[in-house]
């Protein structure tokens, strides 16, 4: 186990975490490299992204109308703008071959908007 890695992959994600439950959204774009896909599939197991269906399937500028649309109020579905609280833990790196690392961790997250409490695990 390189705990090196754990460690670095393991500050990265509690960052990521604590940046969206504060809304520094410029800072989490700037995370990003151009050419980064941003995905949150619905089935776990899915492995073919591209050609199936998924909560997101952002690339730069999806990444970028994501932002404004959370911030500038102009989706019902973040208006008002939710607050969260993200529980991030059992980080474990599956694989690292030099370019990709791949990860895989529990999140707890807890949403509050419109007087309403929410609770989410993935």
């Amino acid at each position: 186990m390189n705990l090196q890695l754990l460690h670095e992959v393991t500050a990265f994600i509690w960052q990521e975490g604590d940046m969206l439950d504060h809304g520094e959204y410029d800072a989490w774009l700037a995370l990003w490299t151009a050419n980064g896909t941003y995905i949150i599939p619905i089935d776990p197991r899915q492995t073919d992204y591209e050609n199936t269906l998924n909560y997101a399937y952002d690339d730069h500028h999806m990444r970028t109308l994501r932002v404004q649309r959370l911030v500038g109020g102009e989706s019902i579905s973040t208006s008002p703008q939710p607050r969260t609280v993200r529980s991030l833990s059992r980080i474990r790196v599956l694989g690292d071959d030099g370019v990709t690392v791949t990860v895989r961790a529990a999140q707890n997250l807890r949403e509050f908007r419109k007087e309403s409490l929410k609770h989410y695990t993935a």
